[in-house]
């Protein structure tokens, strides 16, 4: 595909879709970054979209393509429900615009093979909302692998457990959980881990092994999944997802993430939540080069990755590039298909 880069100092951006994950991430995010020029707010719920033309200052309108109407853009950002993301895609590539979309990209593989085809013969880079590979604990691990701290890396091992917002939050969020859950399972947020593995590795999913059940019965998708795989490049991986940890009880548990690498030579570890200091992770490395601990951020890197997308389709690389694009997104659904499948769902 030969990129069509945008041939401003400043992408025009506007935004589809103001969810909670768009006001508490990609807008603020998107508001931060020099080469961004936030300009426009598309949301069919009045309220939401009163929420951020008031606290940005720029217009907002009831559908994308009344906002198209109006504005003149570069490239979107797409944070709807994934059941209408290709719709959305569908009008972005028509007007020649680059797109940012919240994971995961479309409903069904199906949906985003045909997403990537239309932007691919469009010329337009789809960036995704995989923001745990820009962390700044993702990226220290990764540098200790290459430096070589703990020798040649030979297993990954990811665990999230979270209730997914629990039944305690249904006032606030009303089914948002349920809605979430019912396309991916514990899979619609593992699937970072998923992105991880391939992030950490280097490699692709070889042959999966996976087991999973359903433990909130109003779940048609597992919520509790262990899945196995040796990569593409020999190392192994396994991973444990939950979105039913503690959902019931009457105080939130605290919430568990782990990444754990392990190399010839040594291990490295770190171990995020609730109950430790906020966005901060210990990171201890034990080698034959020694032992030792680094404090270092947890936070999702919404600005870093928002940074990359716009140097990238204003024309300048990345010194560092980490961004997932919709290909790296597909690949993800296609291994969260297989892994569901391997469930026996």
């Amino acid at each position: 595909m030969t990129l069509k880069t945008v041939n401003r100092d400043r992408v025009r951006v506007g935004v589809v879709g103001c969810g909670a994950v768009a006001d508490y991430g990609h807008i603020p995010a998107i508001a931060r970054i020099p080469e961004a020029d936030l300009t426009a707010f598309a949301e069919p719920d009045p309220e939401r979209l009163k929420r951020q033309m008031d606290k940005y200052g720029k217009p907002g309108f009831p559908s994308f393509e009344k906002m198209l109407e109006a504005v003149e853009l570069d490239a979107v950002t797409i944070t709807t429900q994934p059941d209408i993301k290709l719709d959305m895609v569908r009008i972005a590539a028509a007007h020649g615009l680059h797109a940012f979309c919240e994971k995961p990209l479309t409903d069904t593989v199906e949906q985003a093979e045909e997403l990537m085809r239309l932007m691919d013969e469009a010329g337009l880079f789809v960036g995704v909302g995989f923001v745990y590979r820009g962390k700044q604990i993702v990226q220290r691990m990764m540098q200790l692998v290459h430096e070589g701290a703990i020798g040649k890396l030979r297993a990954v091992i990811l665990e999230n457990m979270w209730d997914y917002h629990g039944l305690r939050d249904q006032a606030i969020r009303g089914n948002r959980r349920h809605r979430a859950l019912q396309n991916l399972g514990t899979l619609d947020c593992g699937v970072h881990d998923l992105d991880l593995a391939r992030y950490f590795s280097g490699g692709e999913f070889g042959r999966i092994e996976a087991i999973g059940t359903i433990i909130e019965p109003e779940n048609i998708y597992p919520d509790h999944i262990i899945a196995h795989s040796v990569m593409s490049n020999g190392i192994l991986v396994s991973i444990e997802e939950s979105a039913v940890w503690g959902y019931k009880a009457k105080n939130r548990p605290p919430y568990e993430q782990s990444y754990r690498l392990i190399g010839e030579d040594g291990v490295m570890s770190a171990h995020t939540g609730e109950e430790r200091k906020p966005h901060v992770v210990d990171l201890r490395v034990d080698s034959l080069k020694g032992q030792w601990t680094e404090h270092l951020s947890a936070d999702k890197a919404w600005v870093d990755t928002y940074r990359q997308f716009y140097q990238i389709i204003l024309g300048r690389e990345p010194e560092h590039r980490f961004i997932a694009d919709g290909h790296d997104a597909l690949i993800n659904m296609r291994v969260a298909r297989e892994i569901i499948a391997k469930c026996g769902w």
